[in-house]
């Protein structure tokens, strides 16, 4: 396990990965690393971990509930990663099945299947807050050129990333939440105030305009509000700016 520092442009070696592996997956939530998956020369292995540089330490969590995870893609959108895709070498067999992984309950679900031809060694990424995957192949025949957007359902879709189609791009962290959220913004504001309302557009809630972090991020404390999805607004000088979606828990 090494960490690249970009300022001094140089190579730490860290704590290695407990298991070692080959065609594994990998993503990154909440500015923690996941490692899982792949082959460890004998057979293909499920284990799953996750690691904190803070303390550059790992620990084990739920093991990955499918075997075929060998050259499969992955990615992360929010507070959540995906898995799909990959071999099963054991019976040379290939599989489109989409698994959710959410750190929070150290837990896996199922979600929609890649709607493509099952393969492996494909390519994965995330963008806001889709995922893509495509191209790829079967043990490198045949080779696909498809590539294919996915949407998160409507109840996992509000994330850490929110990108609205305003002037400024927001970040919500944590949520979904039980009581208190941070919004914070990509750049400063000044004269801004934000508004909080239900599904009926009626306002529950308008936190008073002192941001933190020199005018780029705000508090929001949701305590007693009932469970479900929430909206927020910000206006600058009395202008829209931008608009998301807050979920309470």
């Amino acid at each position: 396990m090494w960490e690249y520092d970009a300022t001094f442009d140089t190579w730490i070696q860290k704590t290695s990965c407990p298991v070692a592996r080959s065609g594994g997956i990998c993503f990154v939530i909440n500015n923690k690393g996941y490692v899982g998956g792949g082959f460890d020369t004998v057979a293909n292995v499920a284990d799953f971990w996750e690691y904190t540089p803070a303390t550059d330490s790992w620990a084990q969590k739920a093991t990955i509930p499918a075997p075929q995870f060998i050259d499969a893609g992955a990615f992360a959108i929010g507070n959540y990663g995906y898995v799909t895709c990959g071999e099963d070498s054991t019976a040379s067999t290939y599989h489109a099945e989409l698994w959710q992984y959410n750190p929070a309950l150290n837990q896996w679900v199922t979600k929609t299947p890649f709607p493509s031809l099952a393969r492996d060694e494909v390519a994965a990424f995330s963008i806001g807050n889709k995922g893509y995957i495509g191209w790829g192949g079967r043990d490198g025949w045949p080779l696909f050129s498809d590539l294919w957007e996915y949407a998160p359902d409507s109840a996992q879709s509000v994330s850490v990333n929110e990108i609205t189609d305003y002037n400024i791009a927001t970040t919500v962290y944590p949520n979904p939440f039980t009581t208190t959220t941070t919004i914070s913004f990509e750049k400063q504001l000044h004269n801004a105030t934000i508004v909080i309302t239900n599904q009926l557009g009626q306002c529950v809630q308008t936190p008073p305009p002192y941001f933190q972090a020199g005018g780029k991020g705000v508090v929001v404390d949701m305590t007693g509000k009932a469970p479900g999805i929430y909206f927020y607004e910000v206006k600058e000088n009395k202008n829209s700016v931008a608009k998301g979606k807050l979920e309470v828990e």
